[in-house]
């Protein structure tokens, strides 16, 4: 086989003649990742110009991309969870508290009132007086902490899209905590 040098992406291009074919082997890391075949009488500079329009294997820059974009969204995932500080207590946001408040929420959308003396246990387990307006205010007080988290990391994903350095805008993403 004849070398005929690289292509743009870095490849070997070498050269099989076979009686009036040739096959071209694409090669990257002394693995083929294409064969072509071609006429003997097709120019090389023809033959050079489609193997450089073939991209073969993923894009290592997607790839990273989609790495730092992984790296977000576990981030966001961990943000999400974080306890809120609310009236000064913390409180769990976990997706079964969401789910416990959200009942409670119907409720009162209901118009059923809370029982007497109704408490919400905080992340300390501590029982805390509330009222239907406090409940309502905690559950949109977690709703727009989440939905802040959610918005970061959207921008934080955009960021990586276009990022020739994803891993810098995801570093960055992790440096900002994706906190509510």
């Amino acid at each position: 086989m004849d070398n005929m040098g690289k292509d743009k992406y870095g490849r070997e291009i070498l050269r099989e003649k076979d009686g009036e074919t040739c096959k071209y082997h694409v090669q990257q890391d002394g693995k083929d990742v294409m064969v072509l075949g071609f006429s003997e009488k097709i120019p090389l500079a023809k033959v050079l110009a489609s193997v450089e329009g073939m991209k073969t294997g993923p894009d290592p820059i997607e790839e990273r991309r989609e790495q730092a974009s992984d790296a977000v969204t576990a981030a966001r995932d961990i943000a999400l969870v974080e306890p809120l500080l609310f009236d000064g207590n913390l409180y769990d946001c976990d997706f079964l508290t969401q789910q416990r408040i959200g009942g409670i929420v119907a409720m009162i959308a209901a118009g059923i009132k809370l029982p007497k003396d109704f408490s919400w246990r905080d992340y300390n387990n501590v029982n805390q007086p509330m009222t239907a307006e406090g409940m309502l205010a905690l559950a949109g007080a977690i709703f727009q902490r989440q939905y802040e988290i959610f918005q970061k990391s959207w921008e934080e994903k955009n960021a990586i899209k276009v990022s020739a350095e994803p891993e810098k805008a995801a570093a960055s993403a992790a440096s900002a905590g994706l906190e509510g």
